[in-house]
């Protein structure tokens, strides 16, 4: 087993739909939980689905996302729950969190709300998480420039698709934006994610991993997750993939991705 040394928080994040971007938060956290890391997985989606695919009725929950960003006496501790993982602790949300993005917009320094309460808990004595996993909403509004302000790192999963790389211009612009204003020059890509790699497509493949290549360099992780009906089947069943089926080649995938994220991380035995 492999631990991060001191704690980091990672925003995993593109505001295109369809990436894998839950996914891949999902059973990343599961996969660095598996390797004997405390983690903790934050959902700033108001759709929830993070915390659905652990098994979680977030529907039913009280004590959210919204209550953490939008309280200033909620802390991490508070509502961080249990999922059905050891070692992995979630903080859910659900569509309670829609009705407070119009509020965070109106409130001066919003921005650094998650920053500061993460901040808090590390320097707090029941402090135990070792790596914090940030799964951000499919836009890039308010709730995602909290999430960026927040993380150490950002791991952008992308489509292998032209149309894909467009948005991701975008997305860095954002990224520039918090470097700047926020005065986060610190803050890193950690990787880019190729996702729903089809190897039949090999034309289309090949096209789009040299342009992220090209332009990203070595941030462009080796692992590829392919398109994969057990992936999907997992979710279905709110499990992880490893819990779901752990010989697939979606387990292997995530796998060699957690394997990627810890060397990159600076992780030891």
């Amino acid at each position: 087993m492999k631990k991060i040394q001191n704690p980091k928080t990672i925003a995993i994040l593109n505001q295109k739909g369809g990436c894998a971007k839950t996914t891949t938060a999902i059973n990343l956290s599961a996969g660095l939980a598996k390797e004997g890391n405390d983690v903790l997985l934050i959902d700033m989606d108001p759709q929830g689905h993070a915390g659905m695919g652990l098994g979680l009725e977030v529907h039913e929950l009280n004590d959210t996302t919204y209550d953490l960003l939008l309280d200033k006496e909620t802390t991490i501790e508070d509502i961080a729950v249990d999922s059905y993982v050891d070692n992995l602790q979630v903080i859910p949300s659900n569509i309670k969190l829609a009705g407070g993005v119009n509020e965070l917009t109106s409130r001066i320094g919003s921005e650094m709300t998650l920053r500061k309460k993460l901040n808090n808990h590390l320097e707090s004595e029941i402090s135990s998480f070792d790596v914090c996993l940030i799964d951000c909403p499919p836009s890039l509004g308010n709730l995602t420039v909290i999430a960026i302000n927040a993380s150490d790192y950002l791991i952008i999963p992308t489509q292998m698709s032209h149309y894909s790389l467009e948005g991701i211009a975008d997305l860095l612009d954002t990224v520039d934006m918090v470097r700047e204003n926020l005065d986060r020059e610190d803050l890193e890509v950690l990787g880019v994610l190729p996702t729903h790699y089809d190897k039949r497509n090999k034309t289309v493949n090949r096209r789009v991993m040299d342009e992220l290549e090209d332009y990203f360099e070595d941030k462009v992780f080796e692992t590829k997750i392919s398109k994969n009906l057990t992936i999907d089947k997992a979710q279905s069943e709110s499990k992880t993939i490893f819990d779901y089926d752990s010989s697939s080649t979606g387990a292997k995938s995530y796998r060699e991705l957690t394997k990627e994220v810890i060397e990159r991380l600076g992780g030891e035995e």
